[in-house]
């Protein structure tokens, strides 16, 4: 199994009536739904079904029904408190300020050569007394611990601040940020041990074999549901509404990026000029952690002598306290799923109580139980103009737990900084109207306002000619019940207008950016449940992952004999949802399928007998999942469609991928090279930073808007209104289940 794979994670959200038990594979979840008269899960048949897949412990978490999440709501918010973005982060650090053109400090002290590494008093101050080129790294501060080992210290007493009065964005410890790579996030900044080669913005790039980004010094990855003694947070919010201690404005709107093209942000923020420490922390689970359904608290904070938070009582009546000398102490130990629930837990006034939709499953992020895999704030801040962020899939190799040995000295109080009076003020919070950037509006000739009723050029041939397939059935691909992905248009209903698959079977890539280089996701995929097939879910990923649950579709402004598979999707200005997606002005068609493995591979086999760009990676074979297998050495590849794969959709394509071969179909489907003349021009310019829809395109993947109308709209007029699903029904799916080659069978 894949690494791919591994990494996209189930996160189990239950959107059915009665509880749902939760398998969780190593943080690989599988929702289960079970009626409330029936609780019992015989734990070997779950491993015998799922071992294949996840060779890991399992664990069970159950979310009841007053829980769940209300589906018409979880596009209504707009975040009053949320993680700092990789950009929002990196200016906050390395920015020089006063101007839109002023530059970026190599290290977060406003200094272009190391910070020295601080030494701590008796209870863990740093020395440097919160000024200086110093920071909290090499394991300088030792306090608590052998000498050189490193340790924790107190918050703005390391030297510093950035030049918007900012402590801590080098050393101490790691802090995550909302940067995603392969279904990992971001994580920046450096910690207590680690050298200043990871505290800079300096650096290069170094790629894997398949051209993926392996390791930027800016910023690592980890997998967000991890914890380490080295990893923090820190917080960030438009107009502080709750009218917290120590945030700093980060104006200076529409700067430059820096030369990595990190940095650049188009409106004015706050960040927490400290990283939260373990008594903010505490207050935040005393408030909401008596039973903690979702591992808020995590055993470490107590155990490790560098955590800071200790629990009392049973499960129920917890309690929790600061040790001593940790209470302006960053908090670690922290995943990003804990960093988010204290997020929602400020979004929503830090309100008292177990932990549901009203303290910390929903406000800024919409986590309704997730403990694993990639969810999004409800609405960003406004998007900066995308551009070529450094990734990483490396995560910081944190040194090994000591034994706790943690003493009774009394804390002293820090001396910190005085804060610097605000004196701009955000009057209201940034939102975002879905737009399709650099979209031409084609000419329209037609006015008619009914759809014409699409003709199936060419219906998907089932594997076996034996099996009936009904395509008329609220159903789909979704939730592990089919096991793997399906043969095109065989697993339920179309979209109003004749597009088959939008619900389930795999994800797909759209056209837009909602962050750097990160391309919106939409239509949930075979093994996620229900509520990310909706309407109501967004996700992204980065331009250059992949993975088996991906893949995508084309769209175009004309029907063309090259691709006649095409649905046309008028109701030209037909209005928006209430969340702001699927109005388009124009008249446009829409592949009625996912792009097959039959289709991919007469690509491949036209342009990449050189595989110059990565259009192939082994798990397109390897994989269970993946349909082409590739013979040959480079110069003179060939490529074939597994068995029983022709029809099934293909997947583990970056977006880079399907850009290419929409330029092939532009430029007429030619052969040889992958050139100027077939993949690298055309629909897309492959050679800019920035790579968007050409006005002259024939072929593209939809924006979100355009695949939003094409999978929910009502049709019939202008105001017709949206289906949640997007099988024509505001009722989740049923399951399909597969035929022995694949076919779906809605059941």
């Amino acid at each position: 199994m894949s690494l791919e794979i591994l990494f996209y994670a189930r996160s189990g959200l239950p959107i059915q009536n009665g509880s749902s038990i939760v398998v969780n594979y190593g943080g690989k979840d599988k929702a289960s739904y079970i009626s409330q008269k029936s609780v019992a899960l015989d734990i070997n048949s779950v491993n015998a079904k799922y071992t294949g897949r996840f060779d890991n412990e399992v664990l069970y978490e159950f979310l009841e029904a007053d829980e769940q999440p209300a589906i018409g709501n979880t596009s209504s918010y707009s975040p009053q408190y949320w993680i700092p973005s990789l950009d929002e982060w990196y200016k906050a650090a390395f920015y020089k300020g006063d101007g839109a053109n002023s530059g970026y400090w190599i290290y977060a002290t406003q200094s272009d050569t190391a910070p020295i590494p601080v030494q701590a008093s008796l209870t863990g101050d740093g020395l440097a007394n919160g000024s200086g080129n110093y920071a909290n790294y090499a394991g300088g501060a030792s306090w608590n611990v052998p000498s050189g080992s490193g340790n924790v210290t107190t918050v703005g007493t390391n030297g510093g601040p950035s030049f918007y009065g900012t402590y801590d964005q080098n050393g101490n410890v790691w802090e995550w940020n909302d940067s995603i790579s392969d279904n990992l996030r971001g994580i920046a900044g450096g910690d207590w041990f680690c050298n200043e080669f990871r505290l800079s913005t300096d650096g290069t790039t170094t790629l894997n074999s398949d051209g993926s980004v392996r390791q930027s010094i800016v910023t690592y990855h980890g997998n967000p549901a991890s914890t380490s003694s080295k990893i923090g947070f820190r917080i960030a919010t438009f107009s502080n509404p709750l009218n917290l201690n120590d945030f700093v404005l980060v104006d200076d709107a529409n700067n430059l990026a820096d030369d990595n093209s990190l940095g650049s942000i188009s409106y004015d923020y706050q960040i927490s000029r400290y990283e939260i420490t373990n008594n903010q922390y505490t207050e935040f689970l005393n408030a909401v952690g008596m039973s903690d359904a979702y591992g808020i608290y995590v055993a470490e904070m107590g155990q490790d002598i560098r955590g800071g938070i200790l629990r009392n009582g049973v499960n129920g009546f917890y309690t929790y306290t600061t040790k001593p000398n940790m209470h302006s102490k960053p908090v670690n130990f922290m995943t990003w799923f804990n960093a988010a629930r204290y997020c929602n837990w400020l979004h929503n006034g830090k309100p008292q109580g177990s932990q549901t939709t009203l303290t910390t499953e929903n406000g800024a992020y919409p986590l309704f139980g997730a403990i694993s895999g990639i969810v999004l704030k409800q609405i960003a801040p406004p998007t900066p103009t995308p551009t070529q962020t450094p990734t990483s899939t490396l995560t910081p190799t944190p040194t090994q737990s000591l034994t706790p040995t943690v003493t009774s000295t009394n804390t002293q109080t820090p001396t910190r900084t005085p804060t610097p009076s605000v004196t701009s003020t955000i009057a209201s919070t940034p939102t975002i109207t879905p737009t399709t950037t650099n979209t031409p509006t084609p000419t329209v000739t037609s006015t008619t306002t009914t759809t014409p009723v699409p003709t199936r050029t060419s219906t998907p041939t089932p594997s076996t000619s034996s099996t009936q397939i009904a395509f008329t059935t609220n159903s789909a691909n979704y939730d592990n019940c089919a096991g793997n992905v399906s043969t095109v248009g065989t697993n339920g209903i179309s979209s109003y207008y004749g597009a088959y698959d939008m619900s389930g079977n795999v994800w797909e890539w759209t056209d837009t950016t909602i962050a750097s280089t990160n391309k919106v996701l939409r239509g949930g995929n075979l093994a996620y449940n229900a509520s990310y097939l909706s309407s109501t879910f967004q996700t992204y990923a980065d331009i250059n992952s992949r993975s088996g649950f991906t893949g995508f579709r084309i769209g175009s402004y004309s029907l063309s004999s090259t691709y006649p598979n095409m649905a046309l999707v008028s109701d030209v200005n037909n209005i928006a949802n209430n969340n702001g997606f699927g109005s388009v002005p124009y008249l446009y068609y829409v592949g009625i399928y996912e792009i097959t493995n039959d289709e991919y591979v007469e690509f491949l086999n036209a342009v990449a007998q050189t595989d110059t760009y990565f259009l192939y990676v082994n798990n397109m074979s390897l994989d269970t999942l993946g349909g082409i297998s590739r013979s040959g050495s480079s110069g003179s590849y060939l490529y074939s469609v597994k068995t029983n794969k022709n029809r099934k959709p293909v997947n583990f394509v970056n977006w880079l991928n399907c850009a290419r071969y929409c330029n092939w179909l532009h430029n007429g489907k030619p052969t040889g090279v992958s050139s100027v003349g077939s993949t690298e021009s055309g629909a897309y310019d492959m050679t800019q930073t920035n790579i968007i829809r050409q006005n002259n395109a024939t072929f593209f993947m939809l924006s979100e808007n355009e695949w939003y109308k094409a999978a929910y709209y009502k049709g019939g007029g202008l105001n017709a209104g949206y289906w949640l699903y997007a099988t024509q029904s505001d009722t989740a799916p049923t399951c399909v289940q597969l035929t022995p080659t694949g076919d779906g069978i809605p059941v």
